[in-house]
């Protein structure tokens, strides 16, 4: 059975399916490899789709 962990570092979401969960990580661009707009609008959609939870968070701790 495999084991799953979530991490903070890096951790940008986590697929739905229950029976085979897939930890969805967003594309990192360096000086030498940007970014194509395909993975930029997928940055872009886990981003929307992350912020409401990082700011529920946020208004807890305060």
């Amino acid at each position: 059975m495999p084991v799953t962990a979530l991490t903070d570092l890096g951790f940008r979401g986590l697929d739905n399916d229950v029976r085979d969960p897939v930890i969805v990580t967003g594309f990192h661009a360096s000086r030498t490899h940007k970014l194509t707009p395909t993975q930029r609008t997928a940055n872009r959609v886990l981003t929307v789709g992350r912020a409401p939870i990082e700011h529920g968070f946020a208004h807890l701790k305060n």
